[in-house]
């Protein structure tokens, strides 16, 4: 699998759990992604868009990540990450500068930050992690650091049977689901059946053609 995580507008938190999910810009950064697969979901933050299948059709792995980057940069996101699971592309891409961070610059040429890691190195870079890079750890993270937890390698190498009962199943399941030890389940992004927007019109139209450049 090939994940890219887009980070969603700056009119959408940056804070995970503050994120508004299906905001107007974010779906519609999420509806510009179904060019490039059909395979695309909002999570928080974010839109995760899963490419596997789409690279022959866009010259290969590198064309359609280069491709994807110049151009969400123009749709208004903010930071591009790229792993085999659909939670590590997530993890990496709070680790990127946020909008502030990055100095200004026309949107539609600069480069967003990016981040990638391949499937060889998955363990080793999800290890080094923080612990706030992984969603379901949020709200456990001032007893983790307590028991000396500050990565999620360190999270994973405490006894799986303990941090299950002290800190439910759905903690284990996100981690083994970011290393690529189970398998996600998204709620794929469909295009609604009709759409309307608002066009503002240059000046004063009369005649019918006037309206031709907003189609």
């Amino acid at each position: 699998m090939l994940w890219i995580a887009l980070r969603a507008p700056a009119s959408v938190s940056s804070l995970p759990h503050d994120a508004a999910p299906d905001a107007p810009e974010q779906l519609a950064l999420a509806w510009w992604a179904l060019q490039f697969s059909p395979r695309v979901c909002v999570e928080q933050e974010a839109v995760l868009l899963e490419v596997q299948d789409s690279l022959r059709l866009f010259g290969g792995q590198r064309a359609l990540l280069q491709r994807v980057r110049t151009e969400a940069a123009g749709q208004g996101a903010r930071a591009l990450a790229v792993a085999p699971t659909a939670l590590a592309a997530l993890a990496l891409l709070r680790t990127l500068p946020v909008a502030e961070d990055v100095e200004a610059g026309d949107a539609t040429t600069q480069a967003i930050p990016a981040q990638a890691c391949t499937p060889a190195a998955l363990q080793r870079t999800l290890d080094a992690l923080p612990l706030k890079t992984l969603s379901a750890t949020h709200a456990h993270v001032p007893t983790l650091q307590r028991l000396g937890c500050r990565t999620l390698g360190q999270l994973r190498a405490l006894p799986r049977g303990g941090v299950s009962r002290r800190f439910g199943a759905a903690l284990l399941e996100a981690l083994d689901r970011a290393y690529g030890l189970r398998p996600d389940a998204w709620e794929w992004i469909a295009l609604p059946e009709a759409f309307s927007t608002r066009l503002e019109c240059m000046g004063r139209i009369e005649v019918a053609e006037g309206l031709l450049f907003g189609t």
